[in-house]
């Protein structure tokens, strides 16, 4: 810190050499030793802030504590702290001007998110995620791999809300009484003025009485709306559409027990408006003659009939996502009838692989494919698949109804895959070698997610991955043994191979070492240490693995870190 201080101004080389500057730095070089290269290379600094900034970007966002106690200093040292917070925040496809919203990494440290709300957040944040408002705090390591997600709470928002006047984006809100609900609101009008995005999960059908919405402010345009319990949240509805119908274009409905009634009074209130829609299934094919301007929708449940009627009246659509079951004749209905998609998202389908290639053909802008229960996928279809979509940014294949892809299959859509593909997710049906990691690497630079449950690959694969994919930020490499294998504990990824992801993926947020058995207590030492924006990691129960990591170890990586670790039982 004092060789930073010590370092040359603008206003020292311009006015000669400062005799007490001087004398710090000779300072600092009789504290450090004497082959040190730090006073060559440290960097010009105008402003003590700007010592300040670096300082605390170096410390990182994990430490909060610290980096609170540095903005009680002074009004400089406050004001360092939140310009170095912005900047470390700041969700990576946004510069430091435009940042409106926190990355992933941050998102998942509700400490960290709350920090940047009282240092300086009402200056930038325009969203803020789920988990901030939540007064309940998670356990950092955990034997269950399914985290569950609670609503904020009506006294958290509150305190928050008057230090985010640019506020756009609401999360999930919980109000439990009308009381709460007036309240909420009331702070939402007096606050946040540019609020367009409302998310509420109703505990009672009689939490939104006419008195509490009153208070609501003008102008939302985004509604989620959820329920805990129950009870009928048809009435709740009705009363709060008729105030916000006027500008509502989204509307997402978390209400497995929604009646046809509540969607047709949607379409009647806004319809022509009505751009986003997230809702149960729709018998009645006259809703979607009425909604001719949607472009995303989202259906909790789907049949053929329903799927038909979409792309018949909805030529805008770029994107469709439906719980399955999707037939051929509806994919080339889809495909015909909404020239815009650009995103196609179905949970199990009846289809063959040459019919998704043919589709493929068809929608040339497609970016985000993800289809579950494909039947027929070999090497030329995969290959075919790849060519087929030069902007492919996603392509997931959690299930498909072969029992195994060989690993030749894997390679041809790696070496195909277009550059543009950002995220790769594929079921423990396909098999990942050394090979297909190398592909990816050489065809995909910028790849940011790999998922797969069937990686049989070793530290050669991986280290091929860590030196071109460096935008990588989800890497699963979770092994389950295939037919053929003898044992798992063959399995030669070990700690070599960690560290070259640690040290070349520096974005690095979530990783899964599930049946890495060779992995061990210095693997993880390496990733505390290299990947600093690593905040979720999966690995085998060390009671079960027999070798590898420990419990201490694995308690050590997330103390140091922060980091959530999910140990999983080889049963599950």
């Amino acid at each position: 810190f004092c060789t930073l201080l010590a370092a040359p101004s603008r206003t020292t080389r311009e006015g000669g050499d400062d005799p007490r500057r001087c004398a710090v730095m000779n300072r600092a070089a009789e504290l450090l030793p004497q082959d040190a290269p730090l006073l060559a290379l440290v960097p010009t600094f105008a402003r003590t802030a700007d010592v300040i900034e670096e300082v605390a970007e170096w410390a990182g966002v994990h430490p909060a504590a610290t980096l609170m106690a540095m903005r009680g200093v002074s009004r400089v040292w406050r004001g360092a702290v939140s310009s170095a917070l912005r900047r470390m925040a700041a969700h990576e496809d946004e510069g430091w001007a435009s940042a409106s919203r926190v990355s992933d990494y941050v998102a998942a440290k509700p400490v960290v998110v709350r920090l940047c709300i009282v240092a300086g957040g009402g200056e930038w944040l325009r969203e803020i995620p789920e988990g901030v408002l939540v007064s309940t705090t998670r356990h950092r390591v955990t034997a269950s791999p399914f985290a569950v997600k609670e609503p904020g709470s009506v006294a958290n928002s509150t305190v928050a809300l008057p230090r985010l006047p640019r506020l756009t984006t609401l999360p999930r809100v919980s109000p439990r009484s009308a009381s709460e609900a007036e309240m909420l609101f009331a702070a939402l009008s007096t606050h946040c003025p540019e609020l367009k995005s409302l998310s509420l999960e109703l505990s009672a059908a009689e939490v939104l009485p006419a008195p509490s919405l009153v208070a609501l402010p003008c102008g939302i345009e985004s509604l989620t709306l959820s329920k805990s319990g129950r009870f009928g949240a048809a009435p709740a509805f009705d009363a709060l559409l008729p105030r916000i119908a006027a500008t509502l274009r989204d509307v997402l409905l978390d209400l497995p027990d929604c009646s046809q009634g509540v969607l047709e009074r949607v379409v009647r209130e806004c319809g022509p408006r009505l751009r986003r829609l997230r809702a149960c299934k729709v018998d009645k094919r006259q809703l979607w003659a009425d909604c001719g301007a949607l472009e995303d929708v989202e259906l909790l449940d789907s049949d053929h009939t329903t799927l038909l009627a979409l792309a018949a009246n909805c030529p805008n659509l770029q994107r469709v996502c439906v719980p399955g079951y999707l037939t051929a004749e509806g994919l080339v209905a889809i495909a015909d009838g909404c020239k815009a998609l650009t995103a196609l998202q179905v949970g199990h389908t009846h289809l063959q692989a040459h019919e998704v290639v043919s589709f493929a053909r068809r929608c040339r802008s497609l970016r985000v494919l993800k289809l579950g229960g494909v039947a027929g996928f070999d090497a030329a279809a995969l290959t075919a698949l790849a060519a087929a979509s030069p902007q492919l940014e996603l392509l997931s294949l959690p299930s498909v109804k072969e029992v195994s892809i060989p690993s030749e299959a894997m390679w041809q859509l790696a070496a195909n895959a277009p550059p543009a593909l950002r995220r790769l997710v594929v079921g423990n049906q396909f098999r990942i070698t050394d090979n297909v990691l190398r592909a990816i690497a050489s065809r995909c630079p910028m790849l940011r997610e790999l998922r797969t449950r069937g990686a049989k690959v070793t530290d050669g694969g991986l280290i091929a991955l860590a030196r071109r994919c460096r935008e990588l930020r989800v890497l699963e490499l979770a092994y389950y043994v295939w037919e053929d294998d003898v044992r798992a504990a063959e399995d030669t990824l070990s700690d070599r191979g960690v560290d070259a992801v640690a040290r070349g993926c520096r974005h690095l947020e979530i990783l899964d070492l599930v049946g890495r058995w060779s992995v061990t207590d210095a693997g993880l030492r390496s990733l505390a240490v290299h990947a600093r924006r690593l905040y979720r990691l999966r690995c085998t129960d060390p009671d079960d693995a027999g070798g590898g990591m420990t419990r201490a170890g694995i308690a050590e990586f997330a103390a140091a870190t922060g980091a959530e670790v999910q140990v999983v039982p080889t049963w599950q």
